[in-house]
């Protein structure tokens, strides 16, 4: 009997050490800034409004998530019960049919994330500029941004490009709203007699300064056009070929030369 009870208060022990790992277990499919924001916005707290600022959230406040679901669960069955639970799809992977994205009502976060077969449920942020309006695909794509987070972005590095134009469209934007709007940095060099009257050329070598400039944020830039026959070609042995045409645009021919700047 003494054996019995002394067993008691081991076993309510072990129960609360499960119930308490059990409940762990399921707050912990909610991402850490979801998480904030339904704390957030369980206990009215006035600044969900600025950190809702970084998050995606659409026109009636639904904050966009990514809900990552069990691969041996019934993704159908787990769907279902997370539109019933508040969530608007809005797409779910082809190549990761795991992946979930949608918005979800901070209200509803909790019972998203209690739906049986769902890993974890994380808020969307909004994605951020490094350099300029718009940034280049090829930044993620090379890693430039990891890179980058660790303070190599091109400093001290000279980068040439070979093209049509430079200055040459009038139309907005043109190469003054590029740099006005951060796309490209002031003070490019632009080679003497080396870029096209106005209206002459589509400025091809403005776009490709500006996937430079996303990738290498800190470098110094320069241009100069690129001539069938002339200086450039004199100058090297072996010519840098024609550059594509406009329906050719992904392509970019980049030279890097100390005569340059």
């Amino acid at each position: 009997m003494t054996s019995a009870r002394r067993s008691i208060p081991l076993i309510c022990a072990l129960a609360l050490a499960f119930f308490a790992t059990a409940v762990a277990a399921r707050a912990a499919t909610l991402g850490r800034g979801l998480a904030q924001l339904t704390s957030l916005y369980e206990s009215g707290n006035p600044k969900l409004t600025a950190a809702l600022k970084i998050h995606i959230v659409s026109a009636d406040g639904l904050v966009m998530v990514h809900v990552r679901i069990d691969a041996a669960a019934s993704a159908a069955q787990t769907l279902s019960r997370l539109v019933a639970a508040g969530l608007r799809v809005t797409a779910v992977s082809e190549m990761d049919p795991t992946l979930i994205e949608g918005y979800l009502p901070l209200g509803a976060t909790r019972a998203a994330a209690a739906v049986p077969g769902v890993l974890r449920v994380l808020a969307v942020q909004r994605p951020r500029n490094l350099a300029g309006s718009v940034q280049s695909q090829a930044v993620a794509v090379q890693k430039a941004d990891l890179a980058q987070a660790r303070g190599v972005d091109g400093t001290g590095t000279r980068v040439g490009v070979l093209s049509d134009s430079f200055a040459s469209v009038t139309a907005h934007p043109n190469a003054a709203d590029d740099v006005a709007s951060g796309d490209l940095p002031s003070g490019i060099v632009v080679l003497p007699g080396q870029d096209l009257p106005p209206g002459a050329g589509e400025d091809e070598g403005r776009a490709m300064l500006q996937l430079v400039h996303d990738v290498a944020p800190g470098a110094t830039l320069g241009f100069e056009r690129l001539h069938r026959r002339g200086p450039v070609l004199q100058q090297h042995p072996q010519p840098a070929p024609q550059l594509p045409r406009r329906r050719d645009r992904g392509r970019c021919d980049l030279l890097r030369r100390a005569d340059v700047l």
